[in-house]
């Protein structure tokens, strides 16, 4: 069970991230309605406000920034993906 301290950490890492995927998300629309391209513009992505983008991306907004905010509670590990890099 995380003390207050680290469910403070998180809250507030948690904000961060939002805030900063919601800047960057927005600045992505921004970029492509720039260029010519109006699916983002359109789709309500030239935003500041996280809802728009939490509904585009509800794993990667929400659920998938729970494993770091509360990593004791991701139960996925890293493993070997048979991958040859070389």
């Amino acid at each position: 069970m995380p003390s207050i301290s680290e469910f403070a950490y998180g809250i507030v890492w948690y904000l961060l991230f939002v805030i900063s995927v919601t800047i960057h998300e927005a600045a992505h629309a921004w970029a492509a309605k720039r260029g010519g391209d109006l699916t983002a513009y359109e789709g309500g992505q030239v935003s500041l406000n996280p809802i728009p983008h939490m509904k585009r991306a509800p794993w990667g907004m929400v659920a998938a920034s729970r494993s770091q905010v509360f990593p004791e509670s991701y139960h996925g590990k890293a493993g070997n993906t048979g991958l040859y890099l070389g």
